[in-house]
């Protein structure tokens, strides 16, 4: 593969939208202070508060005061992540940023995260990199959750290529995304979705994603995410987002149709185990499975449920 060689002036920034969570926060922003710089570019940190009070400013201001990667703090007052991170990218814009990089503000970096998707980002014909976030589940986290592995995405193979992204932990090329392609985050997306609608309008303008599994990123998980009903919600509302139905062909509407009706075998199977193992996990997962397909037909067909 030809390796791809970028300017040495450039302008890396990482993009980190917050709400109400001031303390996590503060150990995302200090994991960003202690990683190991990549070589090269000039870099600096954007943050976009998605509370109108302003609760992550102190955070903001006492660490920008004693470190050397400048913050750019921002209010964005609209409430919705799709706001939020589209302050991210409009702060970006102002400050000549060639390439930006996204983490959650409940997350903390590797100390070499940044690092590696660069330095993959940089030797490669890529456009996107997406790296893996690894969950950490503390003492008091239902043995239902850790047996199914529910709040854990999977370690893929580095170098496979991918048709989306998402913003917990991602690197990309700022100037042609953003700048020359003209995409932002879908602000009517709602809840959930936005940021693998962005990456997804890439990959149609020709942007290639690539994973990379030595970028990592830990996200420890929250109580209020330990019941199976947000589980079962938040599932509903990624596999029947309306947005994303409607940016789809025909063609990609009906694998999601084909896809929902296998989750329904996938289901049965899942309960039956269930019941001859006597494991919550798995009625969880044969749960999920019925959910999931009933999520993805009704969004063929049109319908798209408030799961309040």
């Amino acid at each position: 593969m030809e390796v791809k060689v970028k300017p040495e002036s450039r302008k890396l920034a990482i993009g980190l939208c917050t709400y109400k969570r001031p303390q996590l926060l503060r150990k995302c922003l200090e994991s960003l202070f202690q990683m190991n710089k990549p070589e090269g570019p000039e870099l600096c940190i954007i943050i976009a508060d998605n509370d109108p009070e302003g609760s992550g400013r102190q955070i903001a201001d006492e660490l920008n005061s004693n470190n050397h990667i400048p913050i750019y703090y921002q209010i964005e007052p609209e409430k919705g992540i799709p706001f939020a991170r589209n302050k991210v990218l409009n702060t970006a814009k102002k400050h000549g940023i060639t390439e930006l990089a996204f983490i959650d503000d409940d997350e903390f970096a590797d100390v070499n995260w940044l690092s590696s998707l660069w330095y993959y980002y940089t030797s490669r014909e890529v456009d996107v990199v997406w790296g893996w976030v690894r969950t950490i589940y503390p003492p008091q986290t239902p043995q239902w959750i850790i047996e199914g592995s529910f709040f854990q995405l999977p370690k893929n193979s580095s170098g496979q290529i991918y048709s989306t992204a998402y913003t917990n932990n991602v690197l990309f090329n700022f100037s042609k995304l953003v700048l020359e392609y003209g995409l932002y985050f879908d602000e009517d997306c709602g809840l959930v979705g936005d940021d693998e609608d962005f990456f997804m309008r890439a990959v149609k303008c020709n942007a290639i994603i690539h994973y990379l599994a030595d970028a990592v990123v830990y996200e420890i998980l929250e109580d209020k995410r330990m019941t199976v009903a947000y589980y079962l919600k938040r599932l509903f509302y990624m596999k029947n987002n309306k947005k994303i139905f409607q940016k789809q062909n025909f063609k990609s509407r009906l694998k999601i149709l084909r896809s929902g009706f296998i989750d329904i075998p996938r289901s049965i199977l899942s309960l039956i185990m269930s019941l001859l193992t006597m494991k919550k996990s798995r009625f969880v997962l044969g749960i999920g499975f019925l959910v999931s397909g009933s999520a993805k037909i009704s969004g063929f067909f049109g319908i798209h449920i408030k799961w309040n």
